[in-house]
């Protein structure tokens, strides 16, 4: 009787160490798991000099009237997780300003509005991964007797909390 005790209580002692590993192995896979999901992406965005990010949403920018203006922007992903399918939407708050990004031609029913998407916008990588930035540029025609507007740039993605949203007041 006391040798089947021992024995049981060495097959107690077993299930016990296992128990103990697999709950070790679920608590590092949950911690894993938290770790990824927690990673997002986060958006710092260039326009000329003028930088923006979650601190800083708005700025000025002066450009030429009557002509178009070629605005170079920079998105740069700060974040530690990859900006997954991209939109970037911008709009001119004037109906008669026309905007459009390179290689899109301007929608002629809405030209104050342009927007990137699909399969011509790639996945944007953290920049601590890549060391590059998304470039694009933005142009602008200002008609004559045209005051002062916003330009509004909207970044969405699948995998963005937030759309990112910066105004840029324009003074032709």
């Amino acid at each position: 009787m006391v040798e089947t005790a021992k024995q049981e209580q060495e097959i107690l002692t077993q299930h016990l160490q296992t128990l103990k590993a697999q709950l070790a192995l679920q608590q590092e896979l949950y911690r894993q798991e938290a770790e990824r999901t927690s990673r997002k992406p986060r958006l710092a965005v260039f326009v000329e000099d003028t930088s923006f990010n979650e601190d800083k949403m708005t700025s000025g920018l002066a450009i030429d009237k009557d002509k178009r203006t070629r605005l170079p922007l920079r998105i740069r992903n700060i974040g530690s997780s990859s900006l997954h399918k991209p939109i970037f939407l911008a709009v001119a708050s004037r109906k008669e300003v026309g905007i459009w990004f390179n290689g899109v031609q301007p929608n002629q029913n809405e030209p104050f509005r342009s927007q990137l998407a699909g399969n011509t916008v790639l996945d944007l990588l953290p920049y601590s991964k890549s060391k590059q930035n998304w470039e694009a540029d933005l142009f602008v025609g200002v008609p004559s007797g045209t005051t002062s507007f916003d330009i509004t740039l909207d970044i969405m993605a699948e995998n963005l909390d937030t759309p990112f949203h910066a105004v840029f007041h324009v003074t032709p």
